[in-house]
């Protein structure tokens, strides 16, 4: 009959095993698991690639936006202007 320090001891090796660890070696089961969170892992750190790489390219077109107004209104007040002195001329 196995004393109580023994018994505690093979308990503990079947729930270890049973979740997966096969005393101190990984299984399939517990590999399966370490790939999943890498997995997940993974998959967030694309999604904030994903989410950092849009709102980057949401700033570059916004900055594009404001120069192209820029532009626009500079060209605007240019032939404005020259209108109004062309005009003034004659």
């Amino acid at each position: 009959m196995l004393e109580h320090s023994q018994l505690n001891e093979r308990l503990w090796e079947c729930n270890l095993q049973e979740n997966g660890v096969n005393l101190g070696h990984m299984t399939t089961k517990s590999a399966n698991n370490n790939q999943s969170i890498n997995d997940i892992s993974d998959l967030f750190m694309i999604a904030c690639w994903i989410h950092y790489s849009k709102m980057l390219l949401k700033l570059i077109f916004t900055a594009c936006v404001v120069q192209v107004k820029k532009v626009n209104l500079n060209i605007k007040n240019y032939v404005t202007h020259t209108h109004i002195s062309t005009n003034n001329t004659f």
